[in-house]
């Protein structure tokens, strides 16, 4: 049950719109610090682009 509701909400861009409000937010607040960034060893992810997630130029150069 779990994992249906988590796979329709990733589905419907829930967990996007969830992210990009947090990072909207703290960029609002002059708070965004993306030198707390780090990559997981247990998994190998793609490039944020391949993955067709879109970040603002704003955001990337806040900090």
């Amino acid at each position: 049950m779990v994992y249906g509701r988590f796979r329709a909400w990733r589905d419907a861009g829930v967990c996007t719109a969830l992210l990009e409000g947090v990072i909207a937010e703290a960029d609002r607040q002059r708070k965004t610090d993306l030198s707390l960034v780090s990559a997981s060893c247990t998994t190998a992810r793609v490039h944020h682009d391949a993955a067709g997630m879109s970040i603002g130029e704003e955001v990337m150069d806040a900090g």
